[in-house]
Order: C-alpha cells, then sequence, then structure tokens
C-alpha cells in the first residue's frame, strides 16, 4: 500500500493562507465566468449588439464537445472549491453593473478631445463631437449606476 502525500487525491488539504486563497479565488472566478460563457456558447447562444456581432456557427458535434468540456472543468472546479474550502462568492448585480459602468466611465474619459490629443492632433469638430456624446453617454452611466 503506497504512501499518499497531503494534496494528492483524498488526502486532505492543510487551509491556503489569506493571500493564496484571494489569488485561486480571484483566477477560479474567471475560469467560473468563462465555463457559463462556454455553456452559452454551447446552447447557441452569440451576443450581439452595435459594435459586436458574434456568429455562433459551432456545429452541433462542436456544441456538444464543448459543453461535455464545460462540464468537465464545472466538475475540477467544484472538487477544488470543496478540496481547497472556497466559498461560493454571491454577486450582487447591481453592484457588478455599479462597478464596470465605473471602469466604462473611466476609460470613456480617455476619449474626450483634450485627452485624445495626446495621441496626435484632434479636429475642433471632432473633439466637439466626442465630448457632446460622452456627456450624454456618461449621464446615462451614471443614471443606470443608481439604480
Amino acid at each position: 500500500m503506497e504512501n499518499k502525500k497531503p494534496g494528492e487525491p483524498g488526502q486532505p488539504l492543510a487551509p491556503l493562507p489569506p493571500n493564496h486563497r484571494r489569488a485561486v479565488t480571484s483566477t477560479l472566478l474567471l475560469l467560473d465566468e468563462l465555463v457559463v460563457r462556454y455553456q452559452y456558447a454551447a446552447a447557441g447562444g452569440a451576443v450581439s449588439s452595435v459594435l459586436i456581432r458574434e456568429s455562433n456557427d459551432l456545429t452541433p458535434a462542436q456544441r456538444d464537445a464543448l459543453n461535455r468540456l464545460a462540464l468537465e472543468i464545472k466538475g475540477h472546479l467544484e472538487e477544488m472549491a470543496k478540496d481547497l474550502r472556497l466559498k461560493t462568492k454571491d454577486k450582487d448585480i447591481a453592484a457588478a453593473l455599479r462597478w464596470q459602468s465605473a471602469a466604462v466611465g473611466d476609460a470613456l474619459q480617455e476619449l474626450r478631445g483634450r485627452r485624445l490629443r495626446a495621441y496626435g492632433p484632434v479636429s475642433e469638430a471632432a473633439a466637439r463631437y466626442l465630448d457632446g456624446k460622452l456627456e450624454i453617454i456618461l449621464r446615462l452611466l451614471r443614471e443606470a449606476s443608481s439604480l
């Protein structure tokens, strides 16, 4: 009978130190979100908007394979969460949308005429146009964030 070492399947693990726990948790959260995206694509989903148009041309065989892989990854994630004593993170959609709105709002500020000049000359007409549109969009983002 061979001796199994801690960390091998079926053997108890010592708790992760807080810094390691945060690093592992945040990376596995990204993986978990990717698995959700895999399952969305496997179900035929695709995003379509103004500047994004995905076409989901996965064949039925590819969709089945992607769903199978997503489920397999999800199984490993569940095992890791249990073994590493990671807690499910409850995400408040309103808070997530506020955070994303703020992040996009900061990026949009960089499109203002005076800031774009850092990349080279910008016509006054283009600067006025962008500044006007950005004011409206930033106001709408602030409004959405306050819901």
